[in-house]
C-alpha cells in the first residue's frame, strides 16, 4: 500500500464518520464543515471530491448562518468559493495541456508531410500555450 492509498483510506474513514453524524443530526453544521475538510483533503489526491467538498462547505455555511455564527458561515462560503476557483483553474490547465498535445501532434504531422509553414504555426501555438501556464 502506497502513501496515497493510506491517506485515501484515512479520509474515507473520516468521511464515513461525518456522514453518520449528519444522518443522526442533519442540522449539524460542524459535521458538514468537517466532512467538507475531509473531502477537500481527499480531493488533493482524487479530484472528483471537489464538488462534494463545495456542497458540504456551502451547507455548513447555511447552517452556521441560521444559528447566528456569521464568522463560521463566512469562512465556509469563502472556502467553497476558493474551491470553485481552484476547480475552474485546474480544468483550464487540463484543457491547455490537451491543446498543447494536440497542436504538437498536428505540427509533427505537417512537418512529416513537408508543410513547414503549418508545422511552424502549430509549434508557435504550443509556445503561446506554454507561456500561458
Amino acid at each position: 500500500m502506497n502513501i496515497l492509498e493510506i491517506l485515501g483510506a484515512k479520509y474515507d474513514k473520516a468521511i464515513s464518520g461525518y456522514t453518520k453524524a449528519i444522518e443522526i443530526n442533519p442540522l449539524d453544521a460542524k459535521a458538514y464543515y468537517d466532512r467538507g475538510v475531509a473531502y477537500n483533503d481527499k480531493g488533493l489526491y482524487e479530484k472528483d471530491f471537489y464538488d462534494k467538498a463545495i456542497s458540504d462547505f456551502t451547507m455548513a455555511g447555511d447552517l452556521f448562518g441560521k444559528t447566528g455564527n456569521t464568522e463560521m458561515a463566512i469562512k465556509c462560503y469563502n472556502t467553497a468559493k476558493e474551491l470553485i476557483n481552484m476547480k475552474q483553474y485546474n480544468h483550464a490547465v487540463a484543457c491547455t495541456n490537451e491543446a498543447i498535445v494536440e497542436f504538437t501532434t498536428v505540427g509533427d504531422f505537417f512537418k512529416k508531410i513537408g508543410n513547414t509553414e503549418m508545422a511552424t504555426k502549430c509549434y508557435s501555438a504550443v509556445q503561446k500555450l506554454k507561456n500561458i501556464k
